[in-house]
């Protein structure tokens, strides 16, 4: 039995002494993670697109997300285009459903929703008037 809880003892050590490697590899993969969502949110992008391009699953890429910044994958890609979104409100003249297009959705329905959503329930020209610039 002695011997069993000494076994067990060295594990949980050997295991312990790994612990900053495993943040290391977490960290790599969050900022991988978030460079690529960066460079891409702009087009068609999913979790699993992210999850491919850092290697790791799906879920092992929103946990360590969440885990390090409070957000998952997928709500980082609606911040991206949202604030793409908000600089395209403010400094163009372009229709919402052209800067729909532009940030990566291909339905304005849907763009507008997500938008209020974000947005405290104001569309998207709601929030261009209330911003300063008029359509």
């Amino acid at each position: 039995m002695t011997r069993s809880l000494l076994t067990l003892i060295l594990e949980e050590v050997a295991r312990a002494a790994t612990w900053p490697d495993r943040i290391a590899r977490s960290s790599d993969v969050v900022s991988e993670s978030l460079r690529f969502i960066e460079r891409r949110c702009l087009g068609p992008l999913t979790l699993d697109d992210v999850a491919a391009a850092v290697n790791r699953t799906p879920s092992y890429v929103t946990t360590a997300l969440r885990r390090a910044t409070g957000r998952t994958a997928v709500a980082w890609i609606i911040a991206g285009r949202m604030a793409e979104a908000r600089r395209r409100l403010l400094h163009s003249d372009e229709n919402v459903d052209v800067i729909a297009e532009r940030v990566g959705y291909s339905d304005a329905t849907h763009f507008i929703r997500m938008f209020r959503r974000a947005h405290d329930g104001a569309t998207p020209a709601a929030w261009r008037a209330q911003h300063g610039r008029s359509r």
